[in-house]
């Protein structure tokens, strides 16, 4: 359903009477091509390669800076399915000084405010993104989590990044940080 709506300029100029009918994921609208092959999904090109399908107009997203990220946890990182993401990924990413990361800050309610402030007062890495989002324990706690995701033109940024990370109160966790996909790295920060 999202994949729709992050594309919905596109559809319209280009397949304006096209139905649009919304999939759980835009793996399975892929894999719903067997079926319907007269059709067509709005999917990555991963996803294509992986089924097997034909992409036949790359990046029709609405917003260009637009970024779906996955993350990946197996048991087995020979798992073909595993193999073949990490292939795609060393394919797409480039090796490039720019990135962006990722932590969650769970704090309390009260120092919610204070923890924006000090976020955004970091130099070496531009805030890309602040959210907040519902605990595990649900909202009538008083404890708030906060997803900062930040990006960067140098990646040994990231060790202040993470180093700054440990000066706000709470709990922090890094979870982690990417380059940017050839082609998408922003000309200013």
């Amino acid at each position: 359903m999202h994949a729709l709506g992050q594309c919905s300029k596109f559809l319209e100029q280009a397949l304006p009477h096209a139905k649009r009918v919304p999939t759980h994921s835009t793996a399975e609208a892929v894999a719903l091509l067997d079926r319907y092959p007269q059709d067509a999904a709005v999917a990555s090109e991963l996803a294509a390669e992986l089924a097997g399908a034909k992409v036949f107009r790359a990046s029709i997203q609405d917003a260009d800076d637009n970024v779906t990220r996955f993350v990946v946890a197996t048991c087995n990182p020979d798992d073909a399915a595993v193999v073949a993401l990490i292939e795609h990924n060393n394919k797409y990413y480039n090796a490039g000084p720019a990135f962006r990361a990722l932590a969650r800050v769970t704090i309390d309610a009260s120092q919610l405010d204070a923890v924006k402030s000090k976020v955004k007062a970091y130099h070496s890495v531009r805030v890309a993104s602040l959210d907040e989002v519902e605990p595990l324990d649900g909202p009538a706690t008083a404890t708030n989590v906060l997803l900062v995701e930040v990006v960067g033109h140098n990646i040994a940024a990231i060790e202040s990044f993470k180093e700054a990370l440990t000066t706000l109160p709470g709990h922090t966790d890094f979870l982690g940080a990417w380059p940017l996909p050839s082609g998408k790295i922003p000309h200013k920060l």
